[in-house]
């Protein structure tokens, strides 16, 4: 039986990023075996990230393209609670499932490798901005530099086996992790508000124990259409007390 691919791409003000993110993993499907269906979650976009992803939805034809969208904005949890939430009865053990950002800084030919490490045996596959092959380019010193020190507590105090990159949203999971995941998770799934709650996502499908591996991602801000959304502070201090809890 073939494969499904699922791509769950929250968006929030993202305008042509959305459109140029989804034209490449429309390029992607000509290499792929699998079937693949991309679901943008538009968490009330109030520029024209609605438009590009109707155009998408006309023009591309290689991949299935749904729009999940919001009324009122959720944040990047409540994205991806309703992405994860709707494929949570799609989903079977062979499948695979990609979240990544919306704004086209995250590369989906990646996919192609993450999916060459789950047919060898990983559960999760991590993309990495902290591997000797991995490069980062149009992100500001002082953020490369939080990102860093998030890094360094995260292995000091978490020391996931197999973990580098803790916060990077680009991540491919077997259907197989995921329905022990949802299985076990109650609605909603993430709690913590902002990027923080990628780190959530993570710990909590390490509860059980998957095979985890890391491949290096080329990280371009310079794709990125708008203006980054992410509110750095906030972030810092909700993934501190993501941590704290964890290890008490």
């Amino acid at each position: 039986m073939t494969p499904y691919l699922y791509f769950i791409l929250p968006v929030y003000n993202e305008s042509k990023s959305i459109y140029d993110l989804l034209e490449e993993i429309n390029t992607l499907a000509n290499e792929s075996p699998s079937i693949i269906k991309a679901f943008p979650i538009n968490d009330a976009s109030q520029d024209d990230s609605a438009s590009w992803i109707g155009r998408a939805q006309q023009e591309f034809k290689n991949i299935k393209i749904e729009t999940l969208t919001h009324e009122t904005n959720q944040g990047l949890q409540g994205a991806l609670n309703t992405g994860l939430s709707h494929i949570a009865p799609l989903i079977k053990d062979e499948d695979y499932v990609v979240t990544m950002d919306g704004d086209n800084t995250h590369p989906p030919y990646l996919t192609k490798t993450m999916i060459q490490k789950h047919k060898e045996g990983a559960d999760l596959v991590l993309s990495s901005r902290y591997l000797e092959q991995s490069v980062v380019t149009g992100v500001s010193f002082f953020r490369l530099f939080l990102s860093f020190g998030a890094r360094i507590l995260y292995q000091l105090f978490w020391r996931f086996k197999g973990v580098k990159d803790y916060t990077c949203l680009f991540r491919s999971h077997k259907g197989s992790l995921l329905k022990a995941f949802f299985k076990a998770q109650e609605m909603p799934y993430l709690t913590q508000q902002g990027f923080a709650c990628t780190t959530e996502f993570l710990a909590k499908l390490m509860i059980h124990k998957p095979i985890t591996v890391e491949v290096p991602l080329i990280l371009n801000y310079g794709k990125k259409v708008g203006v980054s959304n992410v509110r750095i502070f906030q972030t810092i201090l909700t993934s501190l007390k993501i941590m704290l809890r964890k290890i008490s």
